[in-house]
C-alpha cells in the first residue's frame, strides 16, 4: 500500500473513532440526563402521592383536641395501609395493636363493653368506614358506643363489630353469609349500616351492582394476566405512572368507558336504591331461616344534610363541593330516592343532626364521637321501641321483626 493512502487511511479511521466516541459520550450524557430526571420525577411522585395518602389535616383537626387524637390519627394511617385479601369480600384489614387502634387476628376491630359469653344479646354489625370507626378510637366507635347503651341499660350485649373501609351491602349480606357459616352461635339481632358508599358506587361504574374501587381491583387483576404478553409493563407500578393517572382524573380525561358525561343522577339514585332493595330481602330470608332481627340503618353524610352547619362544616362541605363536583348531587338524588322506603326494620339516619348546630362531621363521611354516640343511642332507642333488646330474655325462638 502505498504511503499516502496508508497515512489516509489511519486519519480517516481516526476521525472515524473520534467521532464515534464523541457519539457514544453524547448517548451517555443523554441517558444519564434522562436517568436523573425519571429519578427525580418517580421521587418527586412518591412524595405528592404519600402526602396525599397521610392526609393534609393534622390529627387535631380531624378527630379534635384528645389526649389520644395525635397517637390514633398514626395508628389509624398504619392500619389502613395494611390490609389482607379475604375471599368474597375482598379486603380486611389486617391485624394491628394499638393503643387506639386493635385489629384481631380476623380483621375485626375491637368493641368496649362487649360482653361475650353464652348469655348475653348477641349483634353483629355490619357497615362501611363510618361503622369501622374512622375517626374515633375503639372506645368511641358506633359499636362500642351501642355496647355502652346496653351496659346503661343494665343488659349484656355482645357487639361484634364486622364494620370495614368501603363495605358496601352487598358485601355485607355475603359476609354475613360466611359468618353464618361458621359461627356456633347466631346473632340475636344483625346490624347494617350504609349509606354513602352505596350511594357513590355509580361515580365508578354503570354496572348495578359492584364494590368499592371496583375499576382499580379489575385492573390490577387484569394487567397481571397481560404481563408477560406485555413489553414495559413493569412501568405501570411507577409513582410517575400512577400520578399521571392522577393528573388525568383532575383533567377529567379518564371517563370510563360507557359512562356519560352527564349522567342521570335520578336514574342512578334509583338504581342503588333498587339493589339495596334486593339486599335486604336477602337479608330479611336469611334472619327467617336462622331466627335473627334485622336492623338497616341509612347513616347521615354531610353533603346530603340539612342541618345547620358549623362554621367546621361549612369549610368542608365547601372544599368536598370544588374537589369533587359530582358526588353532592348524586348523594342528594340517592338520598331523596331513600326517603321513600316505608318498613318497620329500616332507621333513615339522614336527617339525624337537623337541628344540632355544633360539629358533628370531621369530613364529608364521617363523624366525631358525639355523633358516633347520637347514631348507637338512635339505633338503641330503635331496637328497644321494638322489643329487640328482650330477645336475650328469651333466647332465639321468637320470630324476626
Amino acid at each position: 500500500m502505498p504511503l499516502q493512502t496508508e497515512i489516509l487511511t489511519r486519519k480517516v479511521a481516526k476521525r472515524d473513532a473520534t467521532a464515534v466516541q464523541a457519539a457514544a459520550l453524547r448517548l451517555c450524557v443523554a441517558i444519564s440526563i434522562g436517568l436523573i430526571f425519571l429519578v427525580t420525577g418517580e421521587f418527586a411522585a412518591y412524595l405528592f402521592l404519600r402526602s396525599r395518602a397521610a392526609g393534609v389535616e393534622p390529627a387535631e383537626k380531624i378527630v379534635g383536641d384528645q389526649s389520644w387524637s395525635r397517637t390514633f390519627w398514626q395508628e389509624r394511617e398504619t392500619a389502613g395501609k395494611n390490609l389482607n385479601y379475604h375471599a368474597y369480600v375482598l379486603w380486611r384489614r389486617a391485624p394491628f395493636k394499638g393503643q387506639t387502634v386493635f385489629v384481631d387476628d380476623g380483621g375485626l376491630r375491637k368493641t368496649y363493653h362487649s360482653y361475650c359469653d353464652s348469655d348475653s344479646y348477641l349483634i353483629w354489625m355490619f357497615g362501611n368506614s363510618g361503622l369501622w370507626g374512622y375517626a374515633t378510637p375503639d372506645w368511641q366507635t358506633i359499636p362500642s358506643l351501642l355496647g355502652a347503651e346496653y351496659e346503661s341499660d343494665g343488659q349484656n350485649a355482645c357487639v361484634v363489630n364486622y364494620g370495614e373501609m368501603g363495605r358496601v351491602s352487598t358485601q355485607e349480606v355475603i359476609e354475613l353469609m360466611l359468618a353464618l357459616k361458621k359461627a356456633s352461635r347466631k346473632p340475636n339481632l344483625v346490624v347494617f349500616y350504609d349509606g354513602v358508599s352505596d350511594s357513590e358506587l355509580p361515580l365508578e361504574s354503570d354496572l348495578p351492582d359492584i364494590h368499592t374501587d371496583y375499576n382499580a381491583i379489575k385492573g390490577v387483576f387484569e394487567e397481571q394476566r397481560k404481563e408477560e404478553k406485555t413489553p414495559f409493563s413493569y412501568l405501570r407500578k411507577t409513582y410517575t405512572y400512577r400520578l399521571a393517572g392522577e393528573l388525568t382524573k383532575f383533567l377529567r380525561l379518564d371517563v370510563p368507558a360507557g359512562k356519560s358525561s352527564n349522567p342521570d343522577r335520578a336514574a342512578q339514585a334509583r338504581a342503588t336504591l333498587g339493589n339495596y332493595l334486593k339486599n335486604q330481602e336477602l337479608a330479611r330470608t336469611l334472619s327467617q331461616h336462622y331466627h335473627f332481627d334485622c336492623l338497616f340503618v341509612w347513616q347521615p353524610a354531610l353533603l346530603s344534610d340539612r342541618k345547620s352547619f358549623s362554621a367546621q362544616e361549612e369549610t368542608i362541605r365547601s372544599r368536598e363541593q370544588r374537589t369533587h363536583t359530582s358526588v353532592e348531587p348524586l348523594l342528594r338524588a340517592t338520598y331523596d330516592e331513600f326517603r321513600q322506603i316505608d318498613a318497620p326494620d329500616f332507621l333513615n339516619l339522614a336527617d339525624l343532626f337537623l337541628d344540632h348546630r355544633e360539629s358533628v362531621f370531621v369530613d364529608p363521611n364521617h363523624l366525631t364521637a358525639e355523633g358516633n354516640r347520637l347514631v348507637a343511642e338512635k339505633i338503641f332507642e330503635t331496637s328497644r321501641g321494638r322489643g329487640l333488646s328482650l330477645r336475650a330474655k328469651v333466647g332465639n325462638a321468637a320470630p324476626p321483626i
